[in-house]
């Protein structure tokens, strides 16, 4: 016969830690925390920033190299207008969040100093910042496509 006052601790480590688990996630709770004597258990459940864009490029090299070269012959074939080039090297976004409108669209008037995309390279989201007065004629590049330094955004006709 078990007795009532049992600490769950006696049991198997890996059954109490799901004991916990199971009674954390029935009761949807954030934090669950234990301690008797030498044994502490605390579970926290983690949760993914839904504001944050997550985007995870898992596609072969091959694959984007060759997206990229269809980029460029697209460019050359629409060659009447000024390129904006990636500043720098990261993945591009159209929009501050996933479920935000993008910052531009084609045929957009676009005023000197306005964001017109963001660039993420190495967990920081840098701002690309109109550096004249224009008119966007294409948006180039996918949204949440990898960019090299130099690589065509756009192509805008400056007013």
């Amino acid at each position: 016969m078990a007795e009532k006052n049992a600490s769950p601790v006696n049991e198997d480590p890996i059954s109490v830690v799901k004991q916990f688990y199971n009674f954390m996630y029935s009761r949807n709770l954030e934090v669950v925390e234990y301690s008797k004597d030498d044994t502490y258990i605390k579970l926290v459940r983690k949760h993914t920033p839904v504001s944050q864009p997550v985007h995870l490029v898992n596609a072969p090299a091959e694959i984007i190299t060759e997206q990229k070269k269809e980029t460029v012959k697209q460019v050359r074939q629409e060659d009447d207008g000024t390129y904006i080039k990636a500043p720098l090297a990261g993945i591009f976004y159209r929009a501050p969040s996933p479920s935000s409108p993008p910052y531009i669209r084609d045929g957009d008037q676009v005023k000197e100093g306005q964001v017109i995309c963001v660039i993420e390279a190495m967990k920081v989201f840098n701002e690309l910042k109109a550096e004249y007065d224009c008119t966007v004629k294409k948006v180039v590049v996918d949204n949440g496509t990898p960019v090299d330094t130099g690589d065509v955004l756009f192509i805008v006709e400056r007013l």
